[in-house]
């Protein structure tokens, strides 16, 4: 009985594991088409969460990953230098606080920490629990989304935020648009990337910033 048990398990097909990232954050420089980036590396997965840091009277790049204990942070949408309050459409939990503008692509973190770039207003907005910011140019798949020729032609602090299915990318560098879409598309191969603020606010303060930290800590509140 127990050996014919044991050849019957044995003869079940086995079930293929699902992919799982490794728990490790990578950082590198990179030289791509005449320009040196910074890059970093994310495992997306469920072990992972994006947080929204909130500081009206701004805070710096460093200062909102220290203050909810994250291991990389990425600049968030543009906004007004003077009063630091968001120049399109912001949502923290399911609470409007600044309305869409432009219609661009925005980074949506879901209720339970998931991140995912896309378009669709109308699956984001007033829903319970989702946090979503309209960032900046579309790098993969290139877009104008609005912006000029000339602010894509010229060389200027850059940051980006890109997804493939199992890894998060945070990249920053002085560049144009162009080189920029072509290092998430053909040097990290990212399915969707956007461009976020990477002028004033990598040099100096914002009032909001994406946190990425492991998912074994308390969401601070306040």
């Amino acid at each position: 009985m127990l050996l014919r048990r044991a050849q019957a398990l044995e003869a079940r097909p086995k079930r293929p594991h699902a992919y799982h990232p490794p728990h490790v954050v990578k950082v590198w420089m990179v030289e791509h088409r005449g320009r040196v980036f910074r890059c970093i590396q994310l495992p997306r997965c469920e072990h992972m969460e994006a947080i929204l840091s909130l500081d009206w009277n701004g805070q710096t790049l460093e200062q909102a990953k220290k203050r909810h204990g994250g291991i990389a942070a990425c600049t968030d949408g543009f906004i007004h230098s003077r009063n630091l309050t968001p120049a399109d459409f912001l949502q923290a939990n399911g609470r409007r606080l600044s309305r869409a503008v432009t219609g661009r692509w925005m980074l949506v973190i879901q209720q339970g920490g998931a991140l995912d770039i896309h378009g669709n207003y109308f699956l984001v907005k007033g829903k319970e629990g989702v946090t979503a910011a309209a960032l900046g140019q579309r790098l993969v798949p290139l877009a104008y989304d609005g912006f000029s020729k000339a602010f894509m032609n010229r060389v200027t602090d850059r940051m980006g935020l890109g997804l493939t299915n199992h890894h998060i990318f945070i990249a920053a560098g002085r560049s144009d648009i162009w080189r920029f879409s072509k290092l998430f598309s053909e040097v990290l191969h990212c399915k969707v990337a956007i461009n976020t603020d990477g002028g004033h606010v990598v040099r100096g303060r914002s009032s909001t910033h994406i946190v990425f930290r492991w998912k074994t800590q308390q969401p601070i509140t306040r």
